[in-house]
């Protein structure tokens, strides 16, 4: 009779055991958990610590109006480049070709310093030339 009342192997009454990452069971107790917790509350601290010391340093300084304020704020995390500090690519001392203003580089800037080398008088002049013709 003990045999009838058995349930087969395949069907069984326990819950599917989760997988943890530690094998702990309890995800408070997990130290990969505990970590990662603790590095978001600590990286949360420095902002809050950086932000606080920026809107000291604003009303300190007596900004003018809230824009200048918020800028302040929400610029406290950059820091300044050290002299030590190097652009990537930089080879043998020399610096990269990096073009910064990518809507500069398209515009006239370097066309007007070539022509003003090529004819001999500046951009400028040839300019108000124009403009004083035109009155």
């Amino acid at each position: 009779m003990n045999s009838e009342l058995r349930q087969p192997d395949s069907v069984s009454s326990e819950q599917p055991k989760r997988k943890v990452k530690s094998g702990f069971d309890d995800p408070k107790l997990d130290p990969v958990w505990l970590y990662e917790t603790l590095r978001k509350e600590i990286n949360q601290e420095a902002t809050y610590n950086l932000e606080n010391d920026a809107k000291l340093r604003a009303v300190t300084q007596g900004t003018v109006n809230y824009e200048q304020f918020r800028q302040m704020v929400l610029g406290a995390h950059i820091r300044p480049l050290d002299k030590k500090d190097k652009i990537e690519g930089c080879q043998n001392g020399r610096r990269p070709h990096v073009v910064w203003n990518t809507v500069a580089a398209k515009g006239s800037s370097t066309d007007v310093s070539s022509k003003a080398k090529d004819s001999g008088s500046s951009s400028n002049d040839q300019a108000n030339d124009g403009a004083l013709a035109n009155e």
